[in-house]
């Protein structure tokens, strides 16, 4: 409790329909998954949402955010969250 946390999503698109997701936390790769057609991230523009679905709303409130208009990698990502 009362703990800081960095936490990072990139979607790397490598064709219209394919693309690679990656989240961080903390600066550290947790883990990596291939999108496809089969993924509504990569057929539709939607709305991102934080804290919707699920057993309910988290336990924490958020900070601040950025998006990008492109994907950082694990170096970017590193340095981004020093800036906080």
């Amino acid at each position: 409790m009362n703990e800081w946390t960095h936490l990072a999503w990139t979607l790397t698109q490598t064709s219209d329909t394919t693309g690679m997701m990656r989240f961080y936390q903390n600066g550290q790769l947790k883990f990596s998954k291939a999108m496809t057609d089969d993924h509504s991230y990569m057929r539709y523009s939607r709305t991102w949402r934080f804290g919707s679905g699920g057993d309910g709303p988290p336990n924490g409130t958020l900070d601040s955010y950025r998006i990008y208009a492109q994907p950082l990698n694990a170096s970017q990502i590193a340095a981004d969250m020093a800036l906080n």
